[in-house]
Formats: C-alpha cells, sequence, structure tokens
C-alpha cells in the first residue's frame, strides 16, 4: 500500500530499540500490513504490530492549537510496532510514567512561532535521519 513515511526507534547511543512507526496513506493499507505481518517472526521474536488510529480523528494543527480539547487525541500511525531488541527492566519491560513534578514550577507556553520553529526543526531532523 501507500507508505508514507516510516522511523526506526532508537536509543542515545544509537541502538534500534526494536520498535517502529510507519505510516501508511490508507486505513485499508495499514490493516492488510497488520493482518500480513502481527505474528510473524522476525530474528527468532514475533512481530507485534498495532494499528493505533485513523487520521479522521486528527484536528489540523491550528484547530488544536486554538482551543484545548475535552480529550487528547491520537494520531495514526500506520502500526508496525516490532519489539526485537529490547532490553529487559526492573519493571518489567513496561513504560512508567514519570512523576507529576513540583506544582510551584510553572510551565511557560511556547507561543506560535516557537511551536513553528519546533515542528521545523523535527521535520528537518527526520528528513536528515530518514536519508
Amino acid at each position: 500500500g501507500p507508505l508514507k513515511t516510516a522511523a526506526v526507534h532508537y536509543d542515545r547511543s544509537g541502538r534500534s530499540l526494536g520498535t517502529a512507526d510507519v505510516v501508511f496513506g490508507n486505513k485499508n493499507a495499514a490493516l492488510k500490513v497488520v493482518r500480513q505481518y502481527n505474528n510473524v517472526p522476525l530474528d527468532g521474536r514475533p512481530m507485534k504490530i498495532e494499528l493505533i488510529a485513523d487520521f479522521s480523528t486528527v484536528a489540523n494543527l491550528a484547530t488544536r492549537l486554538s482551543r484545548p480539547a475535552p480529550f487528547p487525541v491520537r494520531g495514526i500511525r500506520g502500526g508496525v510496532r516490532g519489539n526485537r531488541g529490547k532490553r529487559g527492566n526492573i519493571h518489567g519491560n513496561s513504560r512508567r510514567r514519570g512523576g507529576r513534578g513540583s506544582r510551584n514550577s510553572e510551565k511557560k507556553m511556547p507561543n506560535k512561532d516557537e511551536l513553528d520553529a519546533q515542528l521545523d526543526r523535527y521535520i528537518k531532523f527526520n528528513k536528515i535521519k530518514n536519508n
């Protein structure tokens, strides 16, 4: 199907975490990949492939910045998530969330220009990384 982007996740030292996000142009292509490759062994371990969400649920950036959403919105990442090469930890390989932080530390909300600059840096970094 129409593949839009693919990104392998690495740790700070450049080793693969064994996971990746793959974005497809349409839901049917993503569903086909899930059906075809979920639980298929790769390097001796079964790949776990998930369909994360649907594009139709994601508001455009301007809409999301102009008013707070009542519920979190998750975008589609046409769901290829392998898990090879992961190292265990004391929490059974679960992803633990951090604490809430101090009430005294008020976080400054970025303005539109700062958000645009962050997005430009992110896109530029991913283009370099994927080439």
